[in-house]
C-alpha cells in the first residue's frame, strides 16, 4: 500500500472560519477540507491563532467552540478526524492564564503539547530561551515550535534546535517550505534525517494564496528520504494527538 493512501495528518491549519486571518466563511472551510481529503489527509488539527495580549483564553475558547460546531457536520460527511487546538503566540501575557490545557493537544499518556508561535524577528537570545523554559515549567507542556523555517536564527543554528529539543520542545515545519529554494530545502531535509523536525502541516489559510497543499511537500519528503520518513512523521503526529481526536 502506498504511504499516501494510509491517511495523513495536517498538523497546522487555519481552517476554522471567522477565527483569525484564515478561512473567512464556512463555505471556504469546506473547500479547504475537501482539498485535503483529496490529497490523502484524514486528520486535521484546527489551530487558529491565539494572541493572549488581544483576548482572554476563555473568550478564544468560546469563539473556537462556536466555529467548530459549524464545521463538525462537514467533517463527519468527509470522514475527517479533527483535533481542536491553537497556534499560541508566546509572550508574557500568556502567563496570566492559570490553566492552558484547553488550547493544547494531549496524547494518551496525558502529556500536553502546545503549538507555539514566536515573534518572527526572534533572535533566540537567552531571554527567548528562558521564556520557552518558563512555559514548560509553568504548565508542564511540550512546546511545538511552529514553522521553524521562518526563524532564520533558529534554522541556521542546529545547536539551538538541539538545545530546545533537550528542553522538551518539538519542531514543526510548513510543507510549502520544501519548495522555497534549494538551500532551505537541503537544510530542512538534513534536519529531518537528524530527527530534528517532528511534525508537518500546511499552515493553510484560504483557497487563494495559502491553499492547503499537502501533497506537493510530502512528495518531496517521500522522494528525498523515503516512505520510512513519511511514516515516522505521521506516527509522531498521531502519538501527540492520540488523546484528543474528535
Amino acid at each position: 500500500m502506498s504511504i499516501m493512501s494510509e491517511g495523513l495528518v495536517d498538523f497546522h491549519t487555519h481552517i476554522l472560519s471567522e477565527m483569525d486571518d484564515g478561512a473567512k466563511s464556512l463555505s471556504e472551510s469546506n473547500q479547504m477540507l475537501k482539498m485535503l481529503v483529496q490529497q490523502g489527509v484524514d486528520t486535521v488539527c484546527l489551530t487558529p491563532h491565539f494572541y493572549p495580549y488581544k483576548e482572554s483564553m476563555e473568550s478564544f475558547v468560546t469563539r473556537r467552540k462556536k466555529s467548530f460546531e459549524k464545521l463538525m457536520p462537514s467533517g463527519k460527511k468527509l470522514g475527517i478526524k479533527f483535533v481542536l487546538s491553537s497556534e499560541t503566540f508566546l509572550n508574557d501575557y500568556l502567563f496570566h492564564t492559570e490553566d492552558i490545557t484547553p488550547i493544547c493537544m494531549n496524547d494518551s499518556n496525558g502529556d500536553y503539547y502546545l503549538l507555539t508561535e514566536l515573534p518572527l524577528q526572534s533572535s533566540f537570545s537567552e531571554r527567548t530561551i528562558n521564556r520557552i523554559s518558563k512555559l514548560i515549567d509553568t504548565y508542564s507542556v511540550h512546546p511545538i515550535l511552529a514553522h521553524i523555517e521562518r526563524y532564520p536564527k533558529l534554522v541556521k543554528h542546529k545547536t539551538i534546535i538541539n538545545q530546545l529539543i533537550d528542553m522538551g520542545c518539538l519542531m514543526q515545519i510548513n510543507l510549502s517550505s520544501l519548495q522555497k529554494g534549494f538551500f532551505l530545502k537541503r537544510k530542512l531535509l538534513r534536519y529531518f534525517s537528524d530527527n530534528l523536525i517532528h511534525v508537518v502541516g500546511t499552515d493553510s489559510h484560504n483557497m487563494e494564496h495559502r491553499q492547503p497543499d499537502y501533497k506537493s511537500g510530502i512528495e518531496i519528503l517521500q522522494k528525498s528520504l523515503g516512505d520510512k520518513m513519511v511514516k515516522q512523521i505521521s506516527q509522531n503526529a498521531r502519538q501527540i494527538i492520540s488523546g484528543c481526536t474528535i
